[in-house]
């Protein structure tokens, strides 16, 4: 049984880059029966050309292109940092293929032809890998505003809390009193809106998230 589409405000795009037009006609159809945007294109430099690039939740690349490849196109998004949620396909059962897809941030690797359920649940997949993506830039973007309210002195000491130090070994190493100090955390706190110390060290040291959880690739022998 495949997952039931994740919920969203708006309609998820789908960018399909396939150089047979009949195979991409036919993935464009189940776009459609799906209730899913697309745009299909015949290379990868016509969807790095794309001015919607960037708004899209999934990518569905064929590997097999002419020019720049599915590799190569992947390779590209990762070095501009572009992070959108990637599934590789290919007519060939090429396991070091599949095997370097996936090890780049590929939620998976199809082989043509592709089982209807298999692809579904594979778009399903990215379409929450970027909605976590989108999670983290919002709240890197709000924790940015709000440091931005934080003086240079209670900078300083967020920077101690972080590491771990004590009030005391704050205060002496930022030649301040100790209450002056628990006064600068709670300050910083509430400007951060933090909840408790360990809210706090996890919102400061939070790691942008993988760009997709892997699966295993289908019908690779």
């Amino acid at each position: 049984m495949t997952e039931p589409p994740p919920k969203a405000s708006v309609v998820p795009m789908v960018l399909i880059v396939e150089d047979d037009s009949a195979y991409s006609h036919s993935l464009g159809l189940l776009m459609r029966v799906w209730q899913f945007h697309y745009q299909a294109f015949g290379s990868a430099q016509a969807l790095l050309d794309a001015p919607n690039l960037l708004t899209a939740q999934c990518l569905l690349v064929d590997i097999c292109l002419p020019g720049m490849d599915g590799l190569d196109l992947q390779q590209h998004l990762n070095e501009q940092r572009m992070s959108i949620p990637f599934i590789a396909m290919s007519a060939r059962s090429d396991v070091s293929v599949a095997v370097t897809a996936t090890r780049h941030g590929a939620i998976t690797f199809l082989e043509k032809p592709i089982r209807t359920p298999m692809l579904k649940q594979a778009i399903h997949s990215a379409i929450k890998a970027s909605q976590v993506i989108a999670d983290y830039r919002e709240t890197q973007s709000q924790l940015k505003q709000r440091l931005a309210l934080l003086t240079p002195r209670e900078r300083q000491v967020l920077d101690c809390v972080v590491e771990g130090q004590s009030s005391a070994k704050i205060a002496m190493a930022l030649e301040l009193s100790v209450k002056t100090v628990t006064q600068h955390r709670a300050h910083l706190m509430q400007k951060l809106q933090a909840k408790g110390l360990v809210g706090l060290v996890r919102m400061v040291t939070a790691q942008p998230p993988p760009t997709v959880t892997a699966q295993r690739p289908s019908r690779i022998a």
